[in-house]
């Protein structure tokens, strides 16, 4: 049998055989996120230091540092909670 004379379904068997599957994470797509998750805290804990590393004087409304200090420390939580997850996943599929 020539190329020419193969069933169409052929061809889309040879297709998904070649190609993985997008809905399975592999090792790119998981070293990618983590790289995206770090970029994201990065950025998050340059836009923290920008805005309250500066000089502290006794003007300075404690109440607003205190909280955005808590909502920084909550959103790192739950990105190092996310890479957590990623690193378990590579070891549990061997990826």
């Amino acid at each position: 049998m020539n190329e020419d004379s193969r069933p169409s379904s052929f061809f889309r068997a040879e297709k998904q055989f070649l190609m993985p599957p997008d809905d399975k994470p592999g090792p790119d797509c998981i070293r990618q996120r983590k790289q995206e998750i770090c970029q994201r805290m990065e950025e998050i804990l340059s836009d923290y230091a920008d805005t309250f590393c500066g000089e502290i004087t006794v003007n300075m409304d404690f109440a607003v540092l205190i909280l955005a200090t808590t909502r920084l420390a909550e959103e790192i939580e739950i990105y190092a909670r996310y890479l957590d997850l990623l690193d378990d996943h590579v070891q549990t599929y061997g990826i």
